[in-house]
């Protein structure tokens, strides 16, 4: 699988498990969730992050020079 298909098929798992913020830079609204200001969003973006993480390193398979194990 090229890398270009492997990069839609993650988005749209990152999509359905609820984790497409994630893919967004954080410039300006990394403090807040749904809209509201709070002190533990930068928690919660944590936490999301280290979910959206764990779903690639999941999704990568373990690969050895090419070669599916």
């Amino acid at each position: 699988m090229d890398f270009g298909l492997w990069r839609i098929k993650m988005k749209a798992l990152l999509v359905h498990q609820g984790l497409a913020d994630t893919l967004k830079d954080d410039s300006g609204e990394s403090s807040t969730i749904n809209g509201e200001k709070s002190s533990s969003g930068a928690a919660e973006r944590a936490k999301m992050m280290e979910k959206a993480h764990s779903a690639i390193i999941i999704c990568l398979g373990l690969t050895v020079k090419g070669k599916h194990l």
